[in-house]
């Protein structure tokens, strides 16, 4: 991102790097992609094969995904969590009408690369929309303007804005996705880019290396990659 600010380029800029996380943190940093790829949009496809599937002849309604990439893989495999709090929300239609159990209705797929082929498909309608002249869109994609997670937009004339149902505000679904971070262990993110993780992540290398699960700032990015080669070696 700082190359494309230094290039002087002004067109859209899509970022399919574990969007629902690095955005917030190049946000912090003013490098804030225009939008993401995957994840929201990927759970939105399987919405709507589950709609095809339970109607068949009927047209697919207007569906909006608040989700973040922590809860993908769930939705991959028809997995269902048992607390509704940690389900994506899935809103039909203009009135924005909760359905979320569609998230888990269509058939389980393992994880593999039809997962990359699942994401490839998610993400041209987005890729398009950005194209210059392309028609409008409204589709879920992750992280526009680098908000954590994933949400419902509009896309239009290379511009992106959030498309929320009627009675979800912008900072409500903010803060639904910042909890659903700590799925990917992920407990804050400092104004300075610094990322704090969770107990489950200090929890999981304790035995390890516990230093892995220390406050990863931008500059030790690249120490932090070696630290963890030479643990993996």
């Amino acid at each position: 991102m700082r190359a494309v600010r230094e290039a002087g380029h002004t067109g859209p800029v899509a970022n399919l790097s574990f969007p629902d996380v690095t955005g917030p943190i190049l946000a912090r940093l003013d490098l804030a992609p225009t939008v993401g790829l995957g994840n929201a949009a990927m759970i939105q496809l399987r919405v709507r094969a589950a709609l095809r599937a339970a109607h068949p002849d009927r047209p697919a309604p207007l569906i909006r995904v608040l989700g973040h990439h922590a809860q993908v893989f769930d939705v991959m495999q028809a997995r269902q969590p048992a607390d509704p709090e940690q389900r994506c929300r899935v809103y039909l239609g203009e009135g924005g009408q909760r359905d979320d159990s569609l998230a888990y209705q269509a058939p389980p797929l393992a994880p593999g690369p039809r997962y990359n082929a699942v994401t490839g498909a998610a993400v041209v309608p987005v890729l398009e929309a950005l194209l210059p002249g392309a028609a409008p869109l409204r589709h879920s994609t992750a992280a526009p303007a680098g908000l954590p997670g994933g949400y419902p937009v509009r896309i239009a004339d290379g511009r992106v804005a959030l498309d929320l149902p009627p009675g979800l505000s912008e900072a409500e679904a903010i803060a639904f996705n910042e909890r659903m971070a700590g799925g990917d262990g992920v407990d804050r993110i400092d104004d300075d880019g610094t990322v704090h993780l969770t107990a489950a992540s200090h929890q999981a290398v304790a035995g390890i290396a516990p230093d892995l699960a220390d406050p990863l700032a931008i500059a030790d990015l690249a120490e932090r990659a070696a630290r963890l080669d030479s643990v993996l070696a």
